[in-house]
């Protein structure tokens, strides 16, 4: 359970959840976002980050790679029964994870 407490992308995330809602995460959600927000999974939220920060190196357009990114979490939300609240908030977390992906690519072309 400690990697979960150094794992900052999941932090970041349920901080995010909890400032949005004013209300903790339901223990399916909690597990959802351990395992979806772990950087050492191939699949989940890396995958579509990676695939934001690639796209933006390719020269797309800020807004349709966000559009992209909620669209992949909503389809990755929406999978899992019991996680109705992710599913509304999927604009957010979208917006987060374009942020944290031009972040990378401005240091990238640095």
């Amino acid at each position: 359970m400690s990697f979960y407490n150094k794992n900052w992308v999941y932090q970041e995330y349920k901080e995010l959840y909890v400032d949005i809602t004013g209300a903790d995460l339901t223990d399916a959600e909690d597990q959802f976002l351990k395992k979806y927000f772990d950087p050492y999974n191939d699949d989940g939220g890396k995958k579509i980050y990676y695939m934001a920060v690639f796209r933006l190196k390719r020269g797309w357009h800020q807004f349709l790679v966000y559009f992209l990114i909620a669209k992949n979490l909503k389809k990755d939300f929406n999978k899992i029964e019991g996680l109705e609240t992710l599913v509304v908030l999927h604009k957010h977390f979208a917006k987060k994870m374009l942020f944290n992906a031009i972040k990378a690519y401005c240091k990238i072309t640095d």
